[in-house]
């Protein structure tokens, strides 16, 4: 099984990716994933894996565009 991607998030926010060694952004992210790729996302202090919470951050800045990802009657059903 292939091993997912490993992203750092550094404590002035910026994300690392290991495999590239360079910073990305959550659009890089997003284009990762959509291209098949899977990530983890690890919080360089504390060792935390943050994987969801970045997940759910580049959903939300999706929502925000003109490009309703998730509908409210979906969301409602989340919560």
């Amino acid at each position: 099984m292939k091993q997912p991607k490993l992203i750092r998030k550094y404590v002035n926010r910026r994300l690392y990716d290991t495999s590239q060694s360079r910073y990305v952004n959550l659009e890089d992210i997003r284009q990762l994933i959509l291209a098949g790729t899977e990530i983890k996302v690890i919080e360089q202090v504390t060792g935390e894996e943050i994987t969801t919470t970045v997940l759910l951050q580049i959903i939300e800045k999706t929502q925000r565009s003109d490009f309703r990802l998730l509908k409210p009657e979906f969301l409602s059903g989340l919560i």
